[in-house]
């Protein structure tokens, strides 16, 4: 079971991997783009009013203009939390994990992943019917979990039993045997034999017999 779960999760780790995909729109940045509008605006008045003219000249004097700018309108951020609390009977383990349906059978077992598991009963817990679907919830905390209803309920894995082919007879070839008086048995013999026996020297004459007569014609 080690080797599986290890085979499950490097699978939904190459799924479902998150990635940081940065803003490449104004929309997306509003307070960057809202400090360039401010310093667009501001910088051309104060590097008029120095008299500065070169980009080595503008370089030096930002080092000198930019913390009188920062002092001057930076905002400093309330100390108190943006997050909402947890919800009271809420897991956020159920929440952050991967979610897979399933049904399962008569016998609460289904199978995930070639593998087969079985839903454990608990009797705090409303019974569930014969048959049903599942939500599969997958995690390297708690390993893996069903939930139906809202209710989160164990698994066990499980082998099922092979299922036995019934032993079918075998069918007997029938070998097929033509009829006396089919021709590929005695139609050689049935059928009298053709031959040509004219000479090259008749078929020359015949021919030009046909053709220079319609020629003289």
């Amino acid at each position: 079971m080690v080797h599986f779960w290890s085979e499950i999760w490097c699978t939904f780790r190459l799924k479902f991997t998150i990635h940081m995909i940065g803003a490449r729109s104004p929309q997306g940045k509003g307070r960057i783009e809202r400090l360039w509008q401010t310093l667009q605006s501001r910088l051309t008045v104060e590097l008029k009013c120095q008299g500065i003219k070169t980009v080595h000249e503008a370089n030096i004097f930002l080092r000198d203009y930019l913390p009188k700018f920062n002092a001057h309108f930076k905002v400093e951020a309330k100390e108190e939390s943006t997050f909402r609390p947890l919800p009271t009977g809420m897991d956020i383990d159920h929440i952050l994990c991967v979610i897979e349906k399933r049904t399962y059978d008569k016998g609460g077992v289904f199978s995930f992943y070639h593998q087969h598991f079985q839903i454990t009963e608990d009797k705090d817990l409303p019974q569930l019917p014969p048959r049903g679907r599942i939500e599969v919830l997958v995690s390297p905390r708690f390993g893996l979990k069903v939930r139906y209803q809202g209710n989160i309920y164990a698994t066990t894995p499980c082998a099922m039993p092979k299922a036995k082919k019934a032993d079918k007879p075998m069918k007997e070839k029938k070998i097929w045997t033509p009829d006396d008086l089919h021709y590929y048995k005695h139609g050689h013999q049935l059928l009298a034999k053709t031959s040509f026996q004219e000479s090259d020297r008749e078929i020359i004459q015949m021919l030009e017999k046909l053709l220079l007569s319609k020629v003289d014609k």
